[in-house]
């Protein structure tokens, strides 16, 4: 993940984006040291594509980009960057200031289940595991008081 913060003035531009995501996926670049309610636009380059128009920085200065990976999105390593848009942020005369981060785009389905979506299995063999356990409990109290 190659990491482009930068250091403008007083300032300290930071971007951070999920490492791997896959094509259709939601992807998340997130921007901060922006002045509160500075505008921030960001864009993916390797191929050149615009994330959304602009977004507003909130009070801690930070803004995040949240957009989906669209499906044919070229496979590879890509950086995000958030750019200020505004001209008093130009990096006295070394260009707009900005940040980024790296990430990779990978195929749908290529990452590894997380298991989260094993919830419903882990739940129900609880329910089977706690049911079998009070017919086990059941058993035995009837038999306890049979022998009595």
């Amino acid at each position: 993940d190659a990491d482009g913060d930068g250091e403008f003035g007083d300032r300290a531009l930071e971007a951070d984006a999920v490492d791997v995501v896959e094509r259709g996926a939601i992807q998340t670049l997130t921007g901060t040291g922006f002045e509160p309610g500075e505008e921030v636009r960001a864009e993916v380059q390797s191929d050149v594509w615009e994330v959304s128009n602009t977004e507003t920085a909130n009070d801690e200065g930070t803004v995040e980009f949240r957009f989906r990976v669209p499906t044919d999105f070229p496979l590879g390593n890509h950086t995000g960057f958030v750019f200020s848009t505004e001209e008093q942020y130009e990096g006295a005369g070394e260009g707009i200031e900005y940040a980024s981060d790296g990430f990779e785009v990978v195929e749908a389905g290529e990452l590894p289940d997380t298991g989260s979506g094993n919830a419903l299995l882990i739940t129900f063999g609880a329910i089977l595991a706690a049911a079998g356990g009070a017919a086990i409990f059941a058993v035995n109290r009837r038999r306890g008081m049979a022998q009595q």
